[in-house]
């Protein structure tokens, strides 16, 4: 009877250290739920076409560095459409903010020098990122998505 009762001690011991252990997994995943895409992170050098009218981004509450960040999304989309402007122009700016969404973008309309017209909209991931996404405003079809773009402008 002694060895019947020390085995039934241990299994149950060994079912609650297995309850134990599953609990603690769930209270682990829950309180670090799976991480968003880690951005793009690039160091802005001033380089590449002018730019007019990019202060209406800072004047709608970009940071400095989503502002490169805008920038150099724009890079990367004129270089994978073979384009090398020598003139950005930015018009139409509208900052967009709903009440039920976490997260607040603008809109705004990019003038190439060579008369190419895109509409972009990017979105505030956070104070140091944004995520630029470009459309034909003709047919309104996605051309380009940055994904998030981290830009560090002090190295």
């Amino acid at each position: 009877m002694n060895s019947f009762r020390t085995r039934l001690i241990i299994i149950g011991a060994a079912i609650i250290a297995v309850i134990v252990g599953i609990i603690l997994m769930i209270a682990q995943s829950a309180s670090h739920p799976a991480a968003s895409p880690s951005p793009t992170v690039a160091t802005y050098k001033n380089s590449g076409p002018s730019y007019v009218g990019i202060s209406l981004l800072s004047d709608r509450g970009f940071t400095d560095q989503q502002v490169a960040g805008v920038k150099f999304a724009l890079y990367r989309f004129f270089k994978q459409v073979g384009q090398n402007p020598k003139q950005v122009t930015i018009t139409n700016a509208v900052h967009v903010h709903y009440r039920n969404v976490a997260t607040d973008y603008l809109t705004f309309d990019v003038l190439l020098s060579n008369n190419a017209n895109y509409h972009a909209r990017a979105d505030y991931t956070d104070l140091e990122s944004t995520k630029v996404t470009i459309t034909d405003p003709q047919s309104n079809k996605t051309l380009f998505d940055s994904g998030v773009v981290k830009v560090n402008v002090n190295d």
